[in-house]
C-alpha cells in the first residue's frame, strides 16, 4: 500500500493512500489502526464491523480468522493446497449477495 503523509495545521494528520484515491484525515495524536479495504489473506473486502474487529486482532478478516487462527495466531498458509482452494470457494460463496427471484 502507498502511502504519503502530510501534517497540516499542526493538529491533523491527512494520509493518502492508493496512490490519492483515499485520503484519510485523523487528529495528529491518533494512534488507532487504520483497517484496511481489503483483507491482507484472502484479499476479498472488510465488509463487516466483525471483519475490522477481527482485523484488529488478528490481522484478517472474520472469516479468515474462522479457518485459519489456531492458538490466537494465523496459520502458515500454503496458496497452493486444496485447503486455500476450497477456502477460497466457500469465501466466494459467502461474499456473493442472496437475492431471491420469484
Amino acid at each position: 500500500m502507498n502511502s504519503t503523509i502530510i501534517t497540516s495545521h499542526g493538529d491533523k494528520q491527512i494520509t493518502i493512500l492508493h496512490d490519492g484515491k483515499v485520503i484519510v484525515i485523523a487528529p495528529a495524536d491518533c494512534d488507532k489502526l487504520i483497517v484496511p479495504f481489503h483483507c491482507p489473506v484472502c484479499e476479498y473486502p472488510m465488509k463487516q464491523a466483525q471483519d475490522a474487529q477481527s482485523f484488529r486482532e488478528h490481522g484478517c478478516c472474520g472469516m479468515c480468522e474462522l479457518c485459519w487462527i489456531n492458538n490466537g495466531k494465523i496459520e502458515t498458509i500454503d496458496k497452493t493446497t486444496e485447503r486455500w482452494k476450497e477456502y477460497l470457494e466457500r469465501r466466494h460463496r459467502a461474499f456473493l449477495p442472496r437475492i431471491a427471484f420469484k
